[in-house]
């Protein structure tokens, strides 16, 4: 929580900035500036962020310098590990899966869903603890979103029978861990707005504890959870010990009256 990634629209392109929210400002430092980059995930320690351009997948460090590709062809970063050796990345194409990079040498998918092929994964992040991995799942030619946690094998390979539903929402989206591990965030819209809702996750079991319940809500017509782009992952919520943090989009209107003098 001490570090913040974001992205920054500029007249000459696209600019990821870091803000060092320790020092109580935030003091805003420009790490890269490029043509058309999107969705920066800072890792835990706050030492690498990982982009993406035009297909390509990117890491950086945080302290400067030049950035290093790890994947072709790929979608847009969701998550690093705390100590920035991996990265998970959506898919580029059809398969629609959570792609593994390591040590900037892509594996493939993280979790291989057996008896699911229409089952499609975006917006993976790992538990703190590694074995789990909460995404948000849809079936092909459905519109429904849910929040679903898989255990992670050695192999990759998941059972959808040991696939575990968090949500109940017809429109839940872009789950992330808190940093114990106990609760899992997400978007929904279950209440006809776009509002924070958060379970309870007991950590050994992957089971739910308790009802899910809402975090914050934003029921103004003049502010509401909202990215600058279509993608919900451009809304960046992210969850640190004592605050979230989350894109919020604020719309004012005025009337104008326009008068003609009278002769």
């Amino acid at each position: 929580g001490a570090k913040m990634a974001f992205a920054s629209r500029q007249p000459s392109g696209q600019a990821i900035r870091l803000a060092d929210l320790a020092l109580g400002g935030p003091v805003v430092a420009k790490l890269v500036q490029v043509g058309n980059l999107e969705r920066p995930v800072l890792s835990g320690d706050g030492n690498t962020v990982a982009f993406w351009e035009n297909k390509m997948g990117y890491v950086v460090s945080s302290r400067g310098g030049v950035p290093e590709a790890i994947c072709t062809n790929c979608g847009l970063p969701t998550f690093v590990s705390f100590d920035g050796s991996e990265v998970l990345f959506e898919s580029a194409d059809a398969s629609e899966q959570l792609l593994r990079c390591a040590r900037g040498t892509m594996q493939g998918p993280i979790a291989r869903i057996t008896g699911a092929d229409s089952l499609m994964q975006d917006a993976g992040r790992l538990s703190p603890d590694r074995r789990w991995l909460v995404f948000c799942g849809s079936r092909r030619g459905s519109s429904k979103k849910q929040i679903l946690l898989a255990p992670l094998g050695s192999d990759g390979l998941v059972s959808l029978a040991d696939v575990i539903s968090l949500s109940d929402g017809s429109d839940d989206r872009e789950p992330a861990w808190s940093p114990d591990g106990a609760r899992v965030y997400f978007l929904s819209g279950r209440d006809g707005f776009t509002c924070v809702w958060a379970r309870g996750i007991d950590h050994m079991t992957g089971l739910p504890r308790g009802a899910t319940f809402p975090v914050a809500h934003f029921h103004f017509a003049g502010q509401v959870i909202r990215g600058p782009t279509p993608y919900s992952g451009t809304i960046g919520l992210s969850v640190a010990r004592n605050f979230l943090v989350l894109t919020i989009a604020e719309t004012t209107g005025n009337v104008w009256l326009k008068t003609t003098p009278t002769r």
